[in-house]
């Protein structure tokens, strides 16, 4: 199975690389399998309380967010961490700009997890958009992280 921003079948594309597998290929003629995809939404609608969710889909996390909107309004202490790769999103169609514009108006503070300590640090939307990949969390109000 993957998550996405819909319900239905989908091709996923697999890859020697682990962790490499997604729903949007790297060339034509990629090895695939069809999954069913669902939302985050209709999987986990029903948990009452949710902390944090860790979201690398190669590219597709900008679908998974769509997604679980209901999630991010029912659990307002959700922490997000994702994967925010530029040319990932390029290969996909997304405009990291654009998408990384939406996340701060939708009141998301950003934040860069910084490898491999760890640690937590304020970013820019510059840095963000000419790295080659970063784990970054995302949340809203007031809250520190170590």
């Amino acid at each position: 199975m993957a998550i996405s921003n819909k319900k239905g079948k989908n091709k996923l594309y697999q890859y020697e690389i682990y962790g490499h597998n997604t729903l949007f290929p790297y060339s034509n003629g990629d090895t695939f399998v069809e999954v069913d995809v669902d939302t985050l939404d209709n999987i986990l609608g029903s948990v009452s309380r949710i902390d944090m969710i860790k979201i690398d889909a190669e590219g597709a996390e900008p679908f998974v967010l769509e997604g679980m909107k209901e999630i991010i309004m029912k659990n307002p202490g959700l922490t997000i961490i994702i994967e925010f790769g530029p040319g990932h999103f390029i290969r996909n169609g997304i405009d990291p700009l654009n998408f990384i514009t939406s996340l701060m108006n939708d009141g998301f503070n950003i934040r860069q997890i910084k490898e491999p300590s760890g640690e937590v640090i304020e970013t820019s939307v510059d840095y963000l958009l000419n790295a080659f990949s970063e784990n970054i969390i995302l949340f809203k109000g007031d809250r520190k992280y170590a």
